[in-house]
């Protein structure tokens, strides 16, 4: 057992550094720096692969994940540390857009992910596992 998690190991590594950039500085040197606009495209892509989205949710998401993330890019851009009641606001603000947006079920799964509890089965799955 610990052989083969060596080998897997030292497989990895060896892959990692196949594909590592020549650039002096490692891979972060070469990637160039996120926008609100990238960041906020990620995470809804995210909630999308995670709550399968309709197209319109998708945008609404993506509206309310890049008005969050102006607002933290602005805090970290001011140089202050945003404080735990800005975070706190934040979270609450984006968490009020997402109710609106998602259907009761997928407004369970996101409060479970946000919230780092156990993520319950989609209805469809569980409906599935009944028989």
């Amino acid at each position: 057992m610990c052989s083969l998690l060596t080998t897997v190991v030292t497989l990895n590594h060896a892959s990692a550094q196949q594909n590592a950039p020549a650039t002096p500085g490692g891979p972060q040197a070469s990637q160039p720096m996120s926008t609100p606009e990238s960041v906020a495209q990620n995470k809804a892509n995210n909630w999308d692969r995670l709550l399968t989205l309709t197209p319109d949710q998708r945008k609404s998401v993506y509206e309310a994940e890049l008005e969050s993330t102006k607002m933290a890019f602005a805090i970290k851009t001011s140089g202050a540390r945003p404080t735990q009641e800005q975070m706190q606001q934040m979270r609450t603000t984006k968490d009020e857009k997402f109710k609106a947006i998602l259907t009761p079920e997928q407004w369970t799964r996101y409060s479970a992910i946000t919230s780092h509890k156990p993520i319950p089965a989609p209805a469809s799955a569980t409906g599935a596992q009944k028989q």
